[in-house]
C-alpha cells in the first residue's frame, strides 16, 4: 500500500512532541518495516527545514534532512538542483 506521510507525521517523531510522538512513530515503523510504502511531499521539506531550524543549528538541521532520505529512506528524489536549493536555504536562516 502507498501511503501520502503528512508532514507533522515526521516533525512528530523528529522533534519527539509527546502528544503525537507515540502514533507517529507507528506510522514511521510501517515504512521502515515496508509493510507500507510511505511517500512525502516535496513541500514537507522546505517546512521540515523551516521549523526544525528553529530548534536547532543549520549544521545539525542539515544532517537530519540527509538521515532522513539517506538511513530512513523516505522515497523522494532531491536532484542536485534541489539540494542546492535546500542548502542555500539552510545557510540563508542561519545568517538570519
Amino acid at each position: 500500500m502507498r501511503v501520502l506521510i503528512d508532514t507533522n507525521i515526521l516533525l512528530d517523531v523528529l522533534s519527539n512532541r509527546p502528544e503525537f510522538v507515540d502514533m507517529s512513530s507507528k506510522v514511521w515503523k510501517l515504512c521502515e518495516t515496508h509493510r507500507v510504502q510511505g511517500f512525502i511531499s516535496a513541500l514537507s521539506i522546505a517546512n521540515i527545514v523551516y521549523i526544525l531550524r528553529k530548534e536547532l543549528s543549520a549544521k545539525k538541521t542539515m544532517e537530519v534532512i540527509e538521515d532522513l532520505f539517506t538511513r530512513h529512506s523516505i522515497p523522494i528524489a532531491l536532484t542536485l538542483r534541489m539540494r542546492f536549493r535546500l542548502h542555500a536555504q539552510i545557510v540563508y536562516w542561519q545568517i538570519i
